[in-house]
């Protein structure tokens, strides 16, 4: 990412999608990918299904309540990306509510999130 300083709930549009930043170590970076409504509620119905586990990474997010973003998830499956990779034409959209980049760090800091650990280490650090 050329030229570009980033915090921790600051909304991105990356390739065409939407991201949450979540953090960075010197060679990955955390990302929530914000889905859209359509599949927002499709999360939501599976993860309600009494076989859902929640130990689960599929089903570590949070329903924003952000005004752009609002009744749409903060999915957690995957967040780490290669830090080499090519972060080109990436640029800040906007940022999360305070209430929603709480809900974010409860999430990634609950004892049994699926999250990988470099990232539950960045953020218990906020």
């Amino acid at each position: 990412m050329k030229d570009i300083i980033l915090t921790f709930g600051d909304v991105i549009r990356y390739e065409g999608e939407l991201y949450v930043f979540l953090g960075q170590s010197t060679d990955i970076i955390y990302l929530a990918k914000i889905l859209n409504k359509e599949s927002t509620r499709w999360l939501i119905g599976v993860s309600e299904k009494p076989r859902a586990k929640v130990e689960n990474p599929i089903f570590s997010f949070v329903i924003l309540s952000t005004e752009e973003f609002r009744e749409r998830a903060a999915h957690l499956y995957k967040p780490d990306k290669d830090i080499n990779e090519r972060f080109e034409n990436v640029s800040k959209i906007g940022e999360l509510n305070k209430v929603d980049s709480n809900a974010l760090k409860v999430e990634i800091l609950r004892e049994k999130s699926t999250v990988p650990i470099g990232l539950k280490d960045i953020i218990s650090k906020l």
